[in-house]
């Protein structure tokens, strides 16, 4: 039990640091597009 609630927590605090991660990724792709076509 108590190791299925580390897991959780872990869990809860890695999902969002994910999404933030993909979204910087996302935006710098958009980015180096927009860059690209106004060149």
């Amino acid at each position: 039990m108590n190791f299925l609630n580390k897991y959780n927590y872990f869990f809860i605090m890695f999902i969002p640091m994910y999404i933030v991660i993909l979204y910087f990724r996302v935006n710098k792709r958009k980015l180096g597009i927009r860059e690209k076509v106004s060149v």
